[in-house]
């Protein structure tokens, strides 16, 4: 503001928080602008005020789908197909020490149905 007054800068905005009687918050942007001869000291300002409210919450709601997805992208398995191997803090794994060890599950050699639809019931010994 003092800038614009000393007619060392045209105009300048801001957002400011505000809170309504009823306990809800209200952003507004608020921009104002000198209006004057380019060597005299400013006639007078003019300012708007708009109601960014929808913005903010939108914003807030991107930033804590942002974090979501960044959680969920650190929690993801790194899987070689090739090996059958999972990464697990920075070093590859047999699935079978990580059912055990991360999850405490034992894997089993039993055939699934879809397994048995393909490739038929195993024969017993």
């Amino acid at each position: 503001m003092d800038k614009l007054l000393r007619s060392e800068a045209f105009s300048y905005q801001m957002e400011k928080r505000l809170l309504h009687k009823d306990g809800t918050e209200v952003w507004l942007l608020v921009s104002v602008a000198r209006v004057s001869d380019d060597t005299a000291p400013p006639r007078f300002l003019i300012s708007q005020m708009q109601d960014i409210s929808e913005r903010k919450e939108s914003e807030a709601k991107l930033r804590e789908a942002a974090a979501e997805i960044e959680k969920l992208r650190c929690g993801l398995l790194k899987v070689c197909a090739w090996t059958k191997r999972i990464k697990v803090e920075g070093r590859w794994v047999s699935i079978e020490e990580f059912l055990r060890d991360s999850l405490g599950l034992q894997l089993t050699h039993e055939m699934s149905e879809e397994a048995e639809k393909l490739f038929g019931k195993p024969k017993r010994r």
